[in-house]
């Protein structure tokens, strides 16, 4: 049995003998903290270095007074509800705030008020795969929705 330390709750115990990679991918190994990273080794593609560079710059980005404020302006004209959930009817408080485009492949959109969208943490994690960070169909949905304002955005830079 080997330990891995996990963030939030200290050390949990973590018995891996006898599993297979896709074992691991097929969910057998029930430990939420640890399986993403499984997952991601099993497949080969995790690049720590670069991981770490992302949230290194990710995390001075969402510390900026700059994120701070815009944050606040974009949760308090949706009144801190979740759209996503509000798109079928439901009334849920929003904890974050959701980039449509993503911020690694759009950085010049990061500050814009239409490419934000408020969402609980249930909702943000279904806008995209939390393995290889691609945006999912309820992204897909978000981002048709902002295609007016992404092209004008981008045909005036020109």
């Amino acid at each position: 049995m080997m330990v891995v330390t996990a963030a939030r709750s200290g050390r949990i115990p973590l018995d891996t003998e006898g599993s297979t990679p896709t074992q691991l991918l097929a969910g057998r190994l029930a430990n939420p903290y640890i399986f993403p990273l499984l997952a991601c080794l099993a497949v080969g593609y995790f690049d720590w270095r670069r991981a770490m560079n992302n949230r290194e710059r990710n995390h001075a980005f969402y510390q900026s007074q700059r994120w701070q404020h815009k944050r606040a302006v974009v949760m308090r004209k949706y009144n801190y509800e979740d759209q996503e959930a509000k798109r079928y009817g439901r009334v849920v408080q929003a904890t974050m705030i959701h980039h449509i485009y993503p911020l690694a492949q759009y950085p010049m959109l990061a500050l814009q008020t239409w490419n934000l969208l408020p969402l609980s943490a249930a909702s943000h994690n279904k806008m995209h795969d939390r393995l290889t960070d691609e945006v999912t169909g309820a992204g897909l949905y978000w981002q048709e929705k902002r295609r007016h304002e992404f092209v004008k955005f981008f045909s005036e830079k020109n």
